[in-house]
């Protein structure tokens, strides 16, 4: 085992010390969002598509609903899923060490992208100081464990195309980059739906 994987291992496991997971299903604009917490802290967020996979609901197998928690996050849940404003002081806080450094420096960053600005996958390498990893960083947004509460939703390719998701997902991407104010208008659209131009913001 190197060195990294020891440490994720490590992270992990003193993450599963922190007692048994629940769960709380929350309807938004976007369909229901399912968001799983151990101790105080969020493990995971599955968007509906996602949701409604076999394999996630082999995952939620023996997982306590808890109503208090949707109470909790059902407001912050809501209001990202519309395209709101919400404070990072308002947002609940999240299992960063389950993640591997890398990854946890990507989201950091993709965390920081404000309502309303996007940036590319070469621009967010280049943030990280991994100019020639755009790949790598792709990668680790794409397996971003917390969306909404980090908005992998805003890294763009460098095209303007949205990239990373696909059907019913492209579609949750597009509304809430629409809903932020970050999509240029219907008319600066191609005729397959792609986007012409998307202005690409540094962060």
């Amino acid at each position: 085992m190197t060195g990294v994987a020891r440490g994720v291992a490590a992270g992990r496991a003193r993450w599963r010390a922190k007692g048994a997971r629940r769960c709380a299903h929350v309807d938004t604009a976007i369909g229901c969002v399912v968001v799983v917490v151990r101790g105080a802290e969020v493990e995971r967020v599955w968007l509906p598509a996602a949701a409604r996979t076999a394999a996630v609901q082999r995952a939620l197998a023996g997982v306590d609903e808890d109503s208090a928690l949707g109470e909790r996050v059902a407001p912050v849940l809501r209001a990202l899923a519309e395209g709101e404003t919400v404070p990072p002081t308002a947002l609940p806080a999240l299992a960063w060490e389950r993640l591997s450094a890398f990854q946890r420096l990507v989201l950091a960053r993709v965390a920081a992208i404000p309502r309303g600005a996007v940036t590319s996958y070469g621009e967010l390498a280049r943030a990280v100081g991994r100019p020639r990893a755009a790949r790598a960083v792709g990668r680790a947004v794409a397996a971003n464990p917390f969306p909404l509460l980090v908005p992998c939703h805003r890294v763009v390719r460098a095209d303007g195309t949205l990239g990373g998701f696909t059907g019913a997902a492209g579609q949750i991407k597009r509304w809430l980059l629409e809903r932020e104010g970050a999509l240029p208008s219907a008319a600066s659209r191609a005729a397959d739906g792609s986007l012409l131009e998307l202005p690409v913001g540094r962060v």
